[in-house]
């Protein structure tokens, strides 16, 4: 299962970001952690509707 449409990228970069602002961590369940670090790590994504 990828992350190929920016919403959904753009949904875990803003779980991301209320995980780290809470001091919690997650290990991803279907993504690799290379796959999910690289996500989050990467700028916001317009739908381009």
């Amino acid at each position: 299962m990828g992350l190929a449409a920016p919403l959904p990228r753009n949904h875990l970069r803003a779980f991301h970001s209320q995980l780290i602002s809470r001091n919690q961590s997650y290990v991803p369940q279907y993504l690799s952690q290379s796959a999910y670090d690289a996500i989050v790590g990467s700028a916001h994504e317009s739908g381009g509707n």
